[in-house]
């Protein structure tokens, strides 16, 4: 029996190549185009990103970009990068976003101008966490909808991208 699986193997290993991928693909990874500019200048209009599927929500961390979605976002996909995790206070006052009453240093969180609900501390439950979009002036995130449930997080986004965008700018864009 083995004997056949490896003969098939090696005359069709083209075709056991391609469903290995699919495979990975279909089951593991998950591409998402982004659609929006909530997540510029990490994320630009129809960058193709990869996120891991299984994904270990005890392990997530602040800095972390996931998607989600949830009765507040209509069940539609958002992107957008975790800034408070469970047992975290967020606050937004001055222009600043405060974890635990700190300042946060991330590189991706700078000034804030409109605070919405974040206004006041918010004390995140042990399932729950606090998002933004980079481009804090043209995001719809936790500051309007609330923090989101650990179970409403379908996938980590890898750090790995492909950028249409970037492309285009380097090089004038695709030449016929």
């Amino acid at each position: 029996m083995m004997k056949k699986i490896w003969l098939f193997i090696s005359k069709h290993r083209t075709l056991c190549i391609l469903l290995i991928i699919f495979s990975l693909f279909k089951f593991v990874y998950s591409p998402t185009i982004i659609v929006g500019e909530s997540m510029q200048p990490t994320y630009f209009e129809n960058d193709i990103v990869f996120g891991n599927r299984f994904v270990n929500k005890n392990k997530l961390r602040q800095g972390d970009v996931v998607v989600f979605s949830n009765r507040a976002t209509l069940n539609s996909n958002f992107i957008k990068r975790i800034v408070g995790c469970p047992g975290d206070t967020v606050q937004i006052k001055n222009k600043r976003l405060y974890i635990n009453n700190i300042i946060c240093q991330d590189s991706h969180v700078g000034e804030i101008n409109e605070s919405g609900i974040a206004n006041k501390k918010i004390i995140l439950n042990d399932d729950e966490y606090f998002v933004l979009g980079d481009n804090h002036d043209n995001s719809m995130d936790s500051r309007s909808f609330g923090a989101i449930k650990a179970k409403d997080i379908h996938y980590l986004i890898l750090d790995s991208h492909i950028s249409y965008t970037k492309y285009k700018q380097v090089t004038g864009g695709i030449r016929p």
